[in-house]
């Protein structure tokens, strides 16, 4: 496996507990449900309007009225509930569940996470979403995200410089470089060479080890 954003997804999974309700957001978490441990029982809850939703299904099974909140197709196994958009973040305000993994443009090291807005040719995109009530609502946040844009610089600062969507909220930060690199930055496995730089890294962060078992950092 070689795509940082399935390598991420991957250790996201490994940071859920057995019975716990976990809200996925969009971007590298709604890949998450794709890599739950053998075992473990989550019930998974997208922003859109559905608990106890299952991995993604085959092309020929997919239904385009079943999704998850970036619009991918998902199953719904017995037991599965789906909801109005009212009652789905009504739950995330009022502390239903327990995590949530969510993408971000920009975290920081104070735990700032900034994941709805950035400035592109003069406008602000992509809008506020579901992702501020779940920072209000929600006792663990993790930020799931590649250590650095397209352009090469760094998501992880000494403070964002993005309009916040959360202050002080963030967990844990799960970061992973494209391709080969990213698996390394994950785990924390041993590197043979230095790894390359991003052109700028405004905060310096630590790379934990992935613990034995692969249970939690």
């Amino acid at each position: 496996m070689t795509d940082a954003r399935h390598i991420i997804a991957r250790r996201c999974a490994l940071e859920l507990s057995d019975g716990e309700v976990v809200n996925l957001g969009i971007g590298i978490p709604t890949l998450v449900g794709n890599y739950l441990p053998a075992g473990l029982t989550v019930i998974l809850h997208t922003e859109n309007g559905a608990f106890g939703f299952g991995p993604k299904p085959a092309t020929r099974d997919a239904d385009s009225d079943i999704s998850n909140a970036s619009g991918e197709p998902i199953t719904m196994p017995p037991g599965a509930a789906i909801m109005d958009l009212a009652i789905s973040l009504g739950a995330a305000r009022n502390g239903y569940i327990s995590t949530t993994v969510l993408g971000g443009l920009e975290v920081d090291q104070e735990g700032t996470l900034a994941n709805w807005a950035s400035r592109r040719n003069g406008k602000w995109w992509p809008g506020i979403g579901g992702a501020m009530d779940l920072c209000y609502g929600v006792p663990r946040v993790i930020a799931a995200l590649q250590h650095i844009d397209k352009h090469g610089h760094s998501k992880v600062r000494k403070r964002t410089e993005l309009p916040p969507t959360g202050w002080h909220r963030l967990w844990q930060r799960l970061l992973g470089r494209p391709a080969s690199e990213s698996e390394r930055l994950c785990q924390g496995a041993p590197h043979p060479t230095a790894p390359p730089r991003p052109r700028e890294r405004p905060t310096p962060f630590v790379l934990a080890t992935l613990p034995a078992a692969g249970g939690r950092c």
